[in-house]
């Protein structure tokens, strides 16, 4: 069966229309806060009734790692020398084109991604998703493997449950299909935290004197344009 990206692309909730406000509007707070100001805006929110964690994307992607796992597990470009750890661990923006193109092409240092092996990963997202509990079992796979190395590792997979439901289908598929083309689009510049209420996800970028990234400003707008809600907090 072949993918249909144009339906789940008109499958987005309205609330991508919601969000889609560039630049986005700083919302400046003053609160008392100790510590790390990302704490005091988590706080914040989940009072207005989120749930969720600082993570800076790890969380998202790590799920996104889970729903492709087998995939990743069988054709680990890496196998010969890294059978178990790189599809748990390596950066997902390059191991999903690495494990397109298999080690030859990986090896010839060629940036041209096949479309069969990703329109199989396209499969794979959609049956992943109607067994979720396989999902969230390799998903605390990875987060364990990669606590050692990641500082803003998930902390398990309770809320990641909520995200699954929250997260539209086309959203993963709109993931898979940024990472395919190999141009590092979305490998950083991800908010500072994590959030929903179920039904909706909710990214915050948290700032207290610095300004947006480079980054910031290329991966914010894609979320955006996915049907991610995006808020920039400045605490003063």
């Amino acid at each position: 069966m072949d993918f249909d990206v144009s339906a789940h692309e008109q499958s987005m909730p309205a609330q991508a229309e919601k969000w889609l406000e560039w630049p986005m509007k700083e919302q400046r707070i003053g609160l008392p806060r100790e510590g790390r100001p990302e704490n005091a805006a988590l706080a914040l929110m989940k009072s207005e009734g989120w749930e969720g964690e600082h993570t800076e994307g790890n969380l998202t992607r790590s799920i996104f790692r889970a729903l492709l796992l087998p995939y990743l597990i069988e054709r680990n470009p890496y196998k010969a020398v890294d059978p178990v750890r790189t599809p748990l661990m390596h950066a997902i923006h390059y191991l999903i084109p690495m494990t397109a193109q298999g080690i030859e092409k990986l090896l010839e240092g060629g940036r041209e991604v096949p479309p069969q092996p990703i329109a199989e990963m396209h499969e794979v997202l959609s049956s992943r998703l109607s067994d979720v509990e396989s999902v969230l079992k390799d998903y605390s796979r990875i987060c364990t493997a990669c606590a050692e190395v990641w500082p803003m590792t998930p902390s398990g997979s309770h809320v990641a449950r909520k995200f699954i439901a929250a997260y539209p289908e086309a959203f993963w598929h709109q993931l898979l299909d940024v990472y395919a083309k190999f141009d590092g689009a979305m490998s950083h510049g991800w908010p500072d935290l994590e959030l929903t209420n179920g039904t909706e996800v909710l990214m915050v970028e948290v700032k207290v004197k610095d300004r947006l990234t480079a980054h910031q400003k290329i991966t914010i707008p894609r979320l955006i344009s996915m049907g991610v809600g995006c808020r920039l907090i400045r605490l003063v």
